[in-house]
């Protein structure tokens, strides 16, 4: 049986801004936001992609927070979260600690990773892979869902969220995955 349950949470900084040039408005980002564009452009190392988005998601944490709302599904063997993100926020996601789709359902978005810059548009699937991190950007009004194992059935979202996603790069690296 799927049973379905809503929280209003803050789990990452997110921020309403009004798209780039909103960004670079935001006296507290625009010098991270170009060192990251700067390293991006000339090629730069995974370490330094991170450091920045880790720099970002700092001054992203220190401007008030966008409301959003995620939603948690559970069905036997499975966990689900789906998430609602108004137009304009910017946000980081956590360190994932294993391979996961995003399925982008409703609206647009621009991922930056030590991948690069990519956009999406729904419909369209998004693959996360283990020991990334990201910032993105919500071009439009996004509606967006994962599902992860729960082999446990497990209902505690703590737990959960300890299992898909890592407090650290070094915990990835701990659990023997060279990220």
């Amino acid at each position: 049986m799927t049973t379905f349950h809503a929280e209003y949470r803050e789990p990452r900084p997110m921020i309403l801004t009004t798209g780039l040039r909103g960004i670079m408005a935001i006296p507290e980002l625009a010098k991270p936001w170009d060192r990251l564009m700067d390293i991006l452009e000339a090629g730069g190392g995974r370490d330094e992609i991170r450091a920045e988005v880790f720099n970002i998601e700092t001054e992203l944490l220190k401007l008030p927070q966008a409301d959003h709302v995620l939603e948690h599904f559970f069905a036997d063997g499975l966990y689900g979260r789906l998430a609602g993100i108004p137009a304009g926020v910017l946000f980081t996601t956590p360190i994932h600690k294993m391979d996961s789709v995003l399925n982008l359902m409703a609206g647009r978005l621009v991922i930056i990773s030590e991948d690069g810059i990519k956009a999406f548009t729904s419909p369209d699937f998004v693959v996360t892979t283990a020991g990334i991190k990201r910032l993105i950007l919500a071009v439009d009004d996004v509606l967006a869902n994962t599902v992860h194992a729960n082999p446990d059935n497990c209902r505690d979202i703590a737990t959960l969220e300890s299992r898909i996603y890592a407090e650290s790069f070094n915990e990835i690296e701990l659990q023997g995955e060279a990220v």
